[in-house]
């Protein structure tokens, strides 16, 4: 028996706003930025000090010069190998730099003590030869990272990172560790807007520095920073790196030995920035105390267990206090696994009173970074509550705190590079944060009957929320539907995660509409997950369906009794592979009683009741609903059939309410409409 983690459920159960990979990073690449200028607003170098930098007569070491050269000459090349030449030639150049009057404490390179590790590697640097081979942008699971508790990940071996403790900056030959798996696509747009040219050269940056996007993901996920630097020095050429959750930067490619002045302003910017300079979330720290008073030691946490995040509700405007807020993490739920996009974090974490009390309750405390535009979650359970009944509340989260940190607040550093930004290299998003209550998963119910019944909680409250509250929640997934119990030790379905919900009532926002796949992918609807076009309609029928995907997936893999969520079944694996993969596997699923059976004859026995009573008339009711919907497309028509009408007709809630043969508790349909009249 194999136990699931919570991070293997997040590799498996990843979401998705769009596609199944990342190749849209490429219209979020901005070339050719002036070094100079991300000297000043990166790493707050003075702009004089910069200019005269880069326009000094350095003299790199000859000698190791020569032997840098050796070794790319050489059949028997490594890049590790290019570690030692270049780190003296770095040492040199600082050293020459501190005499005449830029000097930098201390002037080494990289030591071994400490070794760098992800939490607090400053800026990367990354020796290779020339040339690489082309791929192209689909970043391997297993350059996405898990994070170890108790202990950060180290840098991989062929990598050398500036390292922040104690308030000194040290720079650390990388050790290598292994990395667990984590995979989860981007949710940006795509498109192009630049020409050809500009479109080409970005398109060469991510296939180019995929290593690097994938480096910058294990230092997002190591600590929750804001941006990541990461310096490519690939045989004589030499790039700088920015990546944060809204656009990739790059500064012009420089060959450092003719430009040695280009070397030196990097070098000497790596150095002399401090640890917010370099990314570092300001909002983490190792103690509460350093909130109102910095002390000279100061450095990034290694990791966010044990450590603070302090917030203040932003009140700007509104003529209101300030609400602060400080929590101590507890635990990481989840890690941010995506470049350009949500990037959502999740930690559980205990609130600190300003007695320095930890509060008895434990709350879900979620960073994400969505569209500006896009309505916020708090916005849409905040509707939810004023619309629904009051008895429906207990199903909705309970919010403790919520507020945005725009780029202006975050004071991102690409805001002073007078970037020519357009809708489609560039989309507006905030740092979303978010403290609710925590709640329980659905397999930890602790018996059939009490996760049959959070189930049923939340079909209804969901139902409700998209007939009275006018919200689609688009994302219904395992993660997604949960559980607590009230004081009277009853039960309760919690249907969480509204921050892909959109308003029905409303015109959908362009520039927060997406046609493409909205959700996770082994609960997506099957017509979702392979669309025809762009413009396929989230209807709520395809929400129907992501709640039976649900009670299936769990009759296949939870034991409620001992809390255990196992790992996923062979007959069910394809339902988390490509989109070719999850359609095909749903389509047989679906239209094959052979393929469907086999699927049921792996439920669990404590689940038999439940395949009997609730599951086989589910797979019937959405089975024959498309069977009839085919059936009726091949019989020649005068009039064309609207797949959209017809499937609405045969699947809805009341259809599927019939089906499990449970009345509905808060929904009025018509025959008890009539009896009330």
């Amino acid at each position: 028996m194999t136990r699931l983690t919570k991070h293997d459920i997040s590799k498996s159960c990843m979401r998705t706003e769009q596609g199944f990979f990342s190749d849209d990073l490429i219209s979020y690449c901005h070339t050719n930025v002036d070094l100079v200028d991300f000297a000043v607003h990166v790493w707050g170098v003075e702009r004089d000090t910069a200019t005269a930098i880069l326009g000094g007569q350095w003299v790199l070491d000859e000698i190791q010069v020569k032997t840098y050269r050796k070794i790319l000459s050489s059949d028997k090349f490594e890049a590790i190998d290019l570690h030692e030449p270049f780190r003296r030639i770095a040492e040199e150049l600082l050293q020459d730099m501190s005499k005449v009057g830029h000097s930098i404490k201390p002037c080494k390179f990289w030591s071994e003590n400490p070794k760098p590790v992800w939490a607090n590697a400053g800026a990367v640097f990354e020796l290779r030869k020339k040339p690489l081979p082309q791929k192209p942008w689909a970043p391997d699971a297993n350059s996405l990272p898990s994070i170890p508790k108790g202990r950060p990940p180290a840098l991989d071996h062929d990598t050398a990172a500036t390292v922040f403790t104690s308030g000194k900056v040290l720079k650390g030959r990388a050790s290598s560790q292994d990395i667990n798996p984590l995979k989860r696509p981007s949710d940006a747009g795509s498109g192009d807007s630049e020409g050809s040219s500009q479109a080409t050269k970005r398109q060469r940056l991510v296939q180019s520095h995929q290593q690097a996007a994938s480096y910058a993901l294990k230092s997002f996920a190591s600590n929750n920073r804001h941006y990541f630097v990461y310096i490519v020095v690939e045989s004589w050429d030499l790039t700088v790196l920015y990546f944060d959750h809204t656009l990739i930067l790059q500064v012009a490619e420089f060959n450092f030995e003719a430009n040695s002045g280009a070397l030196a302003l990097v070098l000497y910017g790596t150095h002399a920035c401090d640890w917010r300079r370099a990314g570092f979330d300001p909002n983490l720290r190792a103690s509460p105390a350093s909130f109102s008073a910095a002390t000279e030691d100061e450095h990034p946490v290694e990791t966010p267990l044990a450590s603070f995040f302090h917030f203040e509700e932003d009140m700007r405007g509104a003529g209101k206090t300030a609400i602060n807020k400080t929590y101590r993490v507890t635990d990481i739920l989840a890690s941010t696994n995506e470049l350009i996009g949500r990037a959502t974090s999740v930690y559980e974490v205990r609130e600190l009173s300003p007695n320095n009390e930890l509060s008895s309750e434990h709350y879900a405390l979620k960073l994400s970074w969505p569209l500006k535009s896009q309505v916020s979650e708090s916005g849409v359970i905040q509707r939810l509550r004023d619309r629904l009944p009051a008895d429906l509340h207990a199903h909705l989260p309970c919010l403790e705190f919520s507020t945005d940190f725009d780029a202006e607040r975050l004071q991102l550093p690409w805001l002073q590079l007078d970037l020519e930004l357009t809708s489609t290299n560039h989309q507006e998003r905030v740092l979303r944060v978010l403290a609710e209550r925590k709640y329980t998963k659905l397999w930890e119910a602790g018996s059939v009957e009490a996760f049959k019944q959070a189930w049923l909680d939340c079909v209804e409250c969901h139902h409700q929320a998209w007939e009275v509250g006018k919200v689609m929640h688009r994302d219904l997934s395992e993660n997604n539907l949960m559980l607590h119990w009230d004081k009277d030790g009853n039960v309760k379905g919690v249907l969480n995660d509204w921050d892909m919900a959109e308003f029905t009532d409303e015109e959908r926002d362009p520039t927060t509409a997406t046609h493409r796949r909205i959700g996770t992918p082994p609960f997506m609807a099957v017509d979702l997950i392979y669309m025809k076009d762009q413009t396929c309609r989230h209807s709520f029928r395809h929400e129907l369906e992501s709640l039976f995907y649900i009670l299936l997936w769990a009759a296949l893999h939870y034991d409620v009794v001992n809390k255990i969520r196992h790992n996923t079944l062979d007959v069910v694996e394809n339902w988390q592979g490509s989109v070719n993969d999850i359609h095909t596997a749903k389509f047989l699923f679906w239209s094959n009683h052979t393929e469907a059976e086999a699927v049921f004859a792996r439920i669990r026995p404590e689940f038999a009741e439940t395949l009997e009573d609730w599951i086989r008339p589910l797979w019937a009711l959405f089975g024959e609903a498309r069977a009839l919907y085919h059936l009726r497309q091949f019989k020649k028509t005068k009039q064309p059939i609207d797949e959209d009408k017809f499937m609405d007709a045969k699947i809805n809630f009341i259809t599927f309410m019939e089906a499990i043969d449970k009345k509905p508790r808060w929904a009025c349909v018509d025959s008890d409409c009539e009896e009330d009249d």
